[in-house]
């Protein structure tokens, strides 16, 4: 005797909805798959924040690429950003040398935010430094307005995936 034989009518309904249901979030999650493979290939990484937004970053993990940072760069999306990465923990400092746009600053040590930096200013020529209250190994800059956006605050654990080196 078959299983939906076994299954009372209104037992069957239920059954056959969740079976769909897991069919449907397996195809979600293959695809989402898929597609931070595509990403991570591309030499670029993937963070998830806590409110599950997902950001695609450019990686800077050279001294070159650090001091270039986003200098010339044109405007971030919404969930764009560049991902600075030191060899070692250190009181980093950025300025917005050449900036086109403001920014937000996430610093980081690994995966926890450490401290925040909202709404930077234009300057011409620049003249500030900002750096975070401890050292980091990390740290992220984001499209203004982006930390208020969605809630980011000292504490929050995000999910970083970078490219294999």
């Amino acid at each position: 005797m078959s299983l939906l034989k076994k299954i009372k009518p209104l037992h069957k309904k239920v059954f056959l909805i969740a079976m769909i249901m897991v069919l449907l979030v397996g195809t979600v999650f293959f695809y989402n798959d898929s597609e931070i493979d595509e990403v991570i290939d591309s030499g670029k990484g993937l963070i998830v924040f806590v409110d599950q937004t997902v950001m695609e970053v450019e990686i800077a993990d050279s001294r070159q690429e650090r001091v270039h940072g986003l200098s010339g760069h044109a405007p971030l999306g919404q969930e764009e950003g560049m991902l600075f990465l030191f060899e070692e923990k250190k009181v980093a400092g950025i300025w917005m040398k050449d900036m086109l746009f403001s920014i937000d600053l996430i610093w980081l040590d690994g995966d926890l935010v450490i401290d925040l930096d909202s709404n930077l200013p234009l300057e011409d020529p620049a003249s500030t430094i900002y750096t975070p209250s401890m050292p980091v190994d990390r740290v992220l800059e984001v499209s203004a307005g982006f930390i208020e956006e969605h809630g980011v605050i000292a504490g929050d654990r995000l999910d970083i995936t970078l490219p294999e080196s």
